[in-house]
């Protein structure tokens, strides 16, 4: 099998996994936002309840996404290597099949490394409202 061949066959998957990642990480965003924009209230049972929800969306949402984005790095690596290893640059003459690929690859490492950056900040605020 060509590399042509091996990454046309690659990309079909990519794109329906590709449309329901940023469909969700654009639901995670929104919710991420209410999230970290809640401001402990000394006293207040609110806090309790949004500390749950936080925990609950950290462990359902968050987590679950990083391990997808990770899983979709992780299995196109190889082939990711053996494409930029077979590759030469071309400003005017490139392969725009490799070229589009690479660019898929390196948004799902985008969104893993962004996944990665919400989960910490979503635990520095889980720390925040855990104190008394």
């Amino acid at each position: 099998m060509t590399d042509n061949e091996l990454i046309v066959s690659a990309l079909q998957p990519l794109a329906i996994i590709l449309v329901f990642i940023i469909l969700f990480n654009s639901m995670i965003i929104e919710k991420y936002q209410d999230f970290i924009k809640f401001n402990k209230h000394p006293g207040s049972t609110e806090n309790e309840d949004r500390l749950t929800k936080l925990k609950k969306f950290r462990k359902l949402k968050i987590i679950p996404m990083i391990l997808i984005n990770f899983a979709c790095v992780y299995l196109y690596l190889p082939l990711t290597i053996d494409i930029l290893s077979t590759s030469n640059i071309d400003l005017w003459n490139f392969d725009i099949l490799k070229t589009s690929f690479m660019m898929i690859v390196l948004l799902f490492l985008m969104l893993f490394i962004t996944q990665l950056f919400l989960s910490h900040k979503i635990k520095k605020k889980i720390f925040e409202l855990k104190k008394p």
